[in-house]
């Protein structure tokens, strides 16, 4: 949905599954190395769970009751590949 650019990529995303949202950070490197766009669907293959880390006093500091998700590893798939990967996770589902 929205995507922020600065540091740390971070974007909001919509799951298409079960249509929760939430706020999600990738690796500046990773995203670089696979770029994405708002209304982009992709295929989040692992995800990571982390301290979320505040600027404070010119130091970073991390927090030890909020956390951050991170995408690890995932796959941009085009619209026409979304109906077979869907059917695909609902027959696991069953």
């Amino acid at each position: 949905m929205k995507l922020d650019e600065k540091f740390s990529p971070r974007f909001q995303a919509y799951c298409l599954f079960n249509g929760k949202q939430m706020s999600l950070k990738v690796q500046k490197k990773t995203f670089e190395n696979n770029n994405f766009l708002p209304g982009d669907i992709l295929y989040i293959k692992r995800f990571l769970e982390k301290p979320s880390v505040s600027f404070v006093d010119g130091k970073f500091v991390e927090s030890e009751a909020e956390k951050t998700w991170w995408v690890d590893s995932f796959t941009i798939i085009k619209p026409e590949e979304f109906d077979k990967l869907f059917s695909q996770s609902l027959d696991k589902n069953k």
